[in-house]
């Protein structure tokens, strides 16, 4: 008989290689590059002016005088600066390094995967399929490059499988 853990062991370890087959511990420390770089830039240049100008949560800016006229950086974000504002935290902890906003995009990304099988755990009797389904969207080429990137899509997809788990949990039990 197999133990409680072997599936999520197995699951992680998978994860974890396959995160090393794509260049992850280097690509941490690159600086924005490639497709949708502007908007890399705008959220790095988001959680660097909180760092910078007095972390005020409700006055986010960027590198670009084009607000008020052309005469101030506030910006009109997309979404809830909330993960912008978590980095420039790091930044006044640790310093500024542009590799804490991939570093915590990652791992929120792994920790969605993780629940994601965990809510795939809850519908299926065999362990394979959970495993399977959960590693299947870490092989999406636009969630591979996006998942250890500046960009919060993936971090809000993450939140949305663990909020499916515990959906399902309250749902089913």
């Amino acid at each position: 008989m197999q133990s409680k853990y072997y599936y999520p062991t197995l699951f992680l370890a998978l994860l974890f290689a396959t995160a090393y087959i794509y260049d992850y511990h280097n690509i941490l420390f690159k600086p924005s590059q490639s497709i949708h770089q502007w908007r890399q830039t705008d959220g790095i240049s988001i959680s660097r002016n909180y760092f910078l100008e007095g972390m005020d949560f409700f006055k986010p800016q960027t590198h670009n005088l084009t607000s008020d006229n052309g005469t101030t950086a506030f910006s009109a974000t997309s979404e809830t600066p909330i993960l912008n504002y978590f980095i420039a935290i790091l930044y006044k902890i640790f310093g500024y390094h542009e590799f804490f906003f991939r570093l915590i995009n990652m791992i929120v990304y792994f920790t969605g995967l993780f629940y994601l099988f965990k809510a795939l755990s809850l519908f299926f009797k065999d362990r394979f399929w959970p495993v399977f389904i959960s590693f299947l969207a870490f092989t999406s080429p636009v969630l591979v490059y996006y998942a250890n990137n500046f960009l919060p899509n993936t971090t809000a997809l993450s939140f949305a499988f663990i909020a499916l788990y515990f959906f399902s949990k309250f749902y089913l039990y």
